[in-house]
């Protein structure tokens, strides 16, 4: 018999799988790993909904699909300026990629959704909560962040959880103090 799942009441999953550069090469691979880590959060998680977010199928995987990608500063500018549209269910998302994902459901708190932003803390950063690749993220402050004129978008964990981090505290958006964001996620776990 298999481990409880825990229940996220109010959190979508939502994963982006973009691919740029010579992608046949990479698609099937980058696939598997992608598919891979939707997996375990599905095995360890009950999500209010799961959103998987292509330019292309997926094989094995329901995707919505979204405009081509074709390079890491236009997936920083999706998901600051698009991300929160596709979430319909729920209060937060949680990001995940191929490479960040959940691996320790026991480290599951509520009080996370006390929180606007919480994520793994940098180890080159005063900032707690800066890594947005693995990131619980209230849909309002992705709203905001996506309404509010900015003109820099990349890398899109370092504009939200740095450079408009006091414009976004001042508005009344929480950041994870380190000490949570510390359970929550860490930089090189896998």
């Amino acid at each position: 018999m298999g481990k409880k799942k825990i229940k996220l009441e109010g959190v979508t999953l939502l994963a982006t799988c973009a691919l740029w550069g010579d992608v046949e090469k990479k698609a099937t691979e980058h696939h598997k790993k992608f598919i891979r880590a939707l997996d375990v959060c599905k095995e360890y998680c009950e999500f209010e909904d799961i959103k998987v977010l292509s330019d292309r199928p997926i094989k094995g995987c329901e995707t919505t699909h979204i405009p081509k990608i074709k390079n890491r500063q236009e997936l920083s500018k999706f998901m600051i300026k698009e991300y929160y549209k596709h979430v319909d269910k729920g209060t937060h998302m949680l990001t995940v990629q191929a490479d960040g994902f959940v691996l320790n459901p026991d480290a599951w708190t509520n009080d996370y959704l006390k929180y606007d932003w919480v994520s793994a803390p940098s180890p080159w950063e005063e900032y707690s909560c800066v890594n947005g690749g693995f990131a619980l993220r209230s849909v309002e402050l992705m709203k905001h962040v996506a309404t509010h004129k900015h003109d820099w978008y990349h890398p899109e964990d370092f504009v939200i959880a740095i450079e408009r981090r006091e414009e976004l505290e001042e508005a009344g958006f929480k950041f994870a103090p380190r000490e949570l964001a510390e359970k929550f996620s860490r930089e090189k776990n896998a």
